[in-house]
């Protein structure tokens, strides 16, 4: 009878180092995908600051482009030079709404991703918990 008290013991040390073990990989692991969450966090937020610099940027080539138009009209001598100013800054509004509409489905599959990552940060945590749970079941069954 007290070698298959010692087995049970023994089996049960196995079950909570195993336990254990597990509980520190699961709390590697979510210490892993909280530094990784941080990192698209902080990704995020400088995708939405160039974001808004080039919005701004771009309401100042917009503005630029109408002054120029009007000034286009006014002096008829350097329409041809002005018409040309005006295509290419024309082209770089476009060009920059292009940027910008690029950086948004940047940021939205960023936003996805961290979205993603907190779902699998928080099954992390209740894997942790369900860890601990049988770790702290696993050490009451020793004496």
């Amino acid at each position: 009878r007290l070698k298959s008290c010692e087995g049970s013991l023994a089996s049960a040390r196995r079950l909570v180092e195993g336990e254990q073990a597990s509980l520190q990989l699961a709390r590697q692991q979510e210490l892993g995908k909280q530094q990784e969450v941080e990192r698209l966090k902080a990704l995020v937020q400088r995708l939405d600051a160039g974001r808004e610099e080039l919005a701004t940027r771009l309401q100042e080539s917009a503005g630029l482009v109408r002054a120029e138009r009007g000034q286009a009209e006014a002096q008829a001598a350097a329409r041809l030079a002005a018409e040309q100013a005006l295509l290419e800054k024309d082209a770089a509004v476009a060009q920059l709404r292009q940027t910008v509409a690029m950086l948004d489905e940047e940021r939205d599959a960023l936003v996805a991703e961290v979205d993603e990552k907190a779902e699998e940060l928080h099954a992390l945590g209740a894997k942790l918990g369900r860890a601990s749970e049988a770790a702290a079941a696993a050490e009451q069954l020793l004496p």
